[in-house]
């Protein structure tokens, strides 16, 4: 019920759950008879704007118990697994450990310790990208529009990375900034897009010099 008060601003903003997401959740909790006909119509009928029958279903499952809202994260996840790790109730759970304290058993669970290189990477690797790096606007759109796929950027965030009238260096800074705040799993995809797209670019990283340097 708490993740649900967290995520639920995020979701009714038009964030993370699609059309065809909320159509196959809502199918799934009226598989397992956690709600009724009527609801199950209701949150279909597409006359409705989706903000607005994310809201109405999002009410209801909640006034419905914790049951529900438990079972409105797992049938999401299975659907849209990347959509519902960027829930701000995940990326809180996701995001590293400035406050010393270790991490707990449900974070190494829902995120492999191991993605944690990849900020490091990103770090060591910033000054290098967003100076003279090599990103340039057809790499910039590239890497917005994948991560934007696996759902690392929200439509406005999408809009914002690819449509600003400003010069390049300023543009990737801002790029490399969002996903340094966004954690370990947008950077892990961040470093997969970048060896998918630009092999040649990705090789000449200080980061991957340096992996390339250990014995």
């Amino acid at each position: 019920m708490e993740n649900l008060q967290k995520d639920q601003l995020y979701l009714t903003n038009g964030n993370g759950i699609s059309d065809s997401d909320l159509e196959a959740v809502v199918n799934e909790l009226f598989q397992a008879k956690m709600i009724n006909k009527i609801e199950f119509e209701k949150y279909r009928n597409h006359r409705n704007v989706l903000i607005s029958r994310v809201g109405c279903f999002l009410d209801n499952i909640k006034m419905k118990g914790p049951t529900v809202v438990e079972y409105f994260y797992q049938a999401f996840e299975t659907i849209n697994k990347p959509a519902c790790d960027q829930l701000p109730s995940r990326q809180q759970r996701f995001k590293m450990d400035h406050d010393g304290l270790p991490p707990t058993a449900d974070t190494i669970s829902a995120f492999p310790t191991a993605y944690e290189i990849y900020v490091k990477n990103l770090s060591m690797d910033f000054v290098y990208l967003s100076n003279d790096g090599g990103i340039n606007d057809v790499t910039l759109k590239l890497l917005v529009e994948d991560l934007s796929s696996h759902q690392v950027f929200n439509p406005a965030e999408r809009d914002k990375h690819l449509n600003r009238n400003e010069e390049l260096f300023r543009r990737v800074t801002d790029f490399l900034q969002d996903l340094t705040m966004k954690g370990r799993r947008p950077c892990y995809l961040f470093y997969q897009a970048f060896e998918r797209h630009c092999p040649d670019l990705y090789t000449s990283l200080p980061s991957s010099i340096r992996m390339a340097m250990k014995p």
